[in-house]
Order: C-alpha cells, then structure tokens, then sequence
C-alpha cells in the first residue's frame, strides 16, 4: 500500500454554466459545458501524521 496518491487534472474553459439549487444537498448541483484543454496540473497528496479536527 502506498501512501502517495496522484492525479492530472486538465485546465477547463467554461462557455456556460448555471446552478442548480435544491433543499437538499445531495441533489443540488450545476450544469454546464466547456472545452478541456491538454494544459493542467499534475497533484501529489500524501497521508498526514494526524488528522485535523473541525470545531
């Protein structure tokens, strides 16, 4: 098991885009569409010594 993960993410130019809001959250969302570009970022995460606690 490895404790590194990684991942390209290509850039987005957006042409339209909406939100779509709903009460309940795991429906609500959005709609659009653009072109993806060959451009992006390559992202490293890796595993932490602890975990971060919210207030």
């Amino acid at each position: 098991m490895t404790d590194q993960a990684r991942a390209f993410v290509p850039g987005h130019v957006t042409g339209f885009f909406t939100s779509e809001p709903a009460p309940d959250p795991t429906v609500a969302g959005s709609r659009g569409g653009g072109l993806a570009l060959t451009d992006g970022v390559t992202v490293t995460v890796s595993a932490g010594d602890r975990c971060a606690r919210r207030a």
